[in-house]
């Protein structure tokens, strides 16, 4: 092939791991994928493995072989087009893919995520724009969720960077990432406040999507911040490829991102107009909760935040605040999450025995204990219980599903009660 001087040229669809991520790393980098190509890869392909046997095929040596691949590829109804397959088979779209492929093999931390794959996260996978591909270090499971994004202004006053990291450290303490970009201000804030309120042995406490590849921290300063998100089980995604230099418009572009993975989003300081708002839109675009928190009216740093609440955004000052706001989708999530697996017959059987309490209860006894004291609002069971709320709301959903807890018409949690008005066993 054309590649034949180029060290390594034949690997990158040679090697076993590939069939996984390899068909999406090459596309990627050979060309633009829009959200439509990406649709009709993944109906024309739903085996991640038939879809990098035709993309090999269409980069063989074999000329009669990929002849057939790249017309099957290239047809009037397929996936590609021709000069996206050519590319493929281009000088440098081989060596970006080795490129890659050394920075993926030098540290075990890094991780390709294609779309396809289980550990995208399936928030993002919904929103209309996708990235086919994540470059990400660190510890996967923080694609998992449950997420909320904290964002704001990178001028910051001292006030909403205080804000910013209490809110995210008590975020993280009840179990939620915190998603947020890295850059100045309100994000370092968020993302320092995730890892203060994260938990030991807990999951990971915070994930950032940054405006640049994967091989660059930027802002520069924020080098020993992203140091800790991972060394304290966060992580760093990208869907630029490695060398992507940080640009004005990858910012807006990124900022998608943030909302498209979490659950809700936080405003906290955004002046108008700004960056920070092209999130909140971005959360409303794909159907997300937005939430701000408001400050002096004189502060030209909280316009935004008073413009979004002024037409509709939920007003928050605290962490419940923020549970409240979001219980409805943590428990659909968490019930999305749970839907395959084989549900238990009772809700006493619904935790394993590693899940069990040093006491021998199990988490659904936990919060049946908790609501001895009488009906109580999701932040209560939370501060009663001593549960995180992702374990929290998976218990009361078996609860609720066993007869035993309901759910009242102001939110709040109680015991169900017989005609006599005694607690359900």
């Amino acid at each position: 092939t054309v590649m034949d001087d180029v060290p390594g040229a034949q690997a990158p669809f040679e090697r076993r791991p590939l069939a996984r991520f390899g068909p999406w790393l090459a596309l990627a980098l050979a060309g633009p994928l829009t959200p439509a190509t990406c649709r009709r890869l993944q109906a024309a392909f739903p085996d991640p493995a038939r879809l990098f046997g035709a993309l090999s095929d269409a980069v063989g040596t074999d000329r009669s072989v990929a002849r057939r691949a790249r017309l099957a590829l290239t047809a009037p109804q397929g996936p590609l087009t021709p000069a996206h397959v050519a590319a493929l088979d281009g000088s440098l779209t081989r060596r970006r893919v080795v490129e890659t492929l050394d920075w993926w093999t030098a540290d075990s931390r890094r991780h390709l995520v294609p779309i396809d794959d289980p550990c995208y996260p399936p928030l993002l996978r919904g929103i209309l724009d996708p990235p086919p591909l994540l470059y990400l270090e660190g510890d996967p499971a923080a694609l998992a969720g449950p997420s909320v994004a904290v964002v704001g202004s990178r001028d910051a006053s001292q006030a909403g960077l205080e804000q910013a990291q209490a809110l995210a450290r008590d975020l993280a303490a009840s179990g939620l990432v915190v998603v947020s970009g890295l850059a100045l201000g309100t994000d370092g804030a968020a993302h320092a406040g995730a890892l203060d309120g994260s938990l030991p042995g807990g999951g990971p406490p915070t994930l950032a999507f940054t405006g640049t590849g994967p091989d660059i921290v930027y802002p520069r300063r924020h080098r020993r911040l992203a140091a800790a998100v991972l060394e304290r089980g966060g992580a760093i995604a990208s869907e630029f490829p490695l060398r992507h230099p940080p640009q004005p418009w990858c910012f807006p572009q990124r900022n998608r991102l943030i909302s498209g993975a979490s659950l809700g989003v936080v405003v906290i300081e955004a002046a108008l107009p700004s960056g920070t708002l092209t999130t909140a839109r971005h959360a409303l675009d794909e159907g997300r909760e937005v939430m701000a928190v408001p400050g002096a009216v004189d502060n030209p740093r909280s316009a935004g935040c008073h413009a979004l609440i002024r037409d509709g955004a939920a007003l928050v000052t605290s962490a419940a605040d923020v549970l409240r706001v979001l219980a409805v989708p943590l428990r659909r999530a968490l019930e999305d999450d749970t839907s395959a697996r084989p549900r238990p017959t009772t809700a006493r059987t619904v935790m394993p025995a590693s899940a069990r309490t040093r006491d021998g209860d199990t988490t659904s006894e936990r919060v049946w204990t908790a609501l001895d004291a009488g009906s109580a609002t999701l932040e209560r069971l939370v501060s009663r219980s001593g549960l995180d709320v992702p374990a929290l709301l998976a218990a009361l959903g078996a609860l609720e599903l066993a007869g035993r807890v309901v759910v009242e018409r102001d939110g709040r949690y109680a015991r169900c009660t017989d005609d006599r008005g005694r607690a359900v066993p």
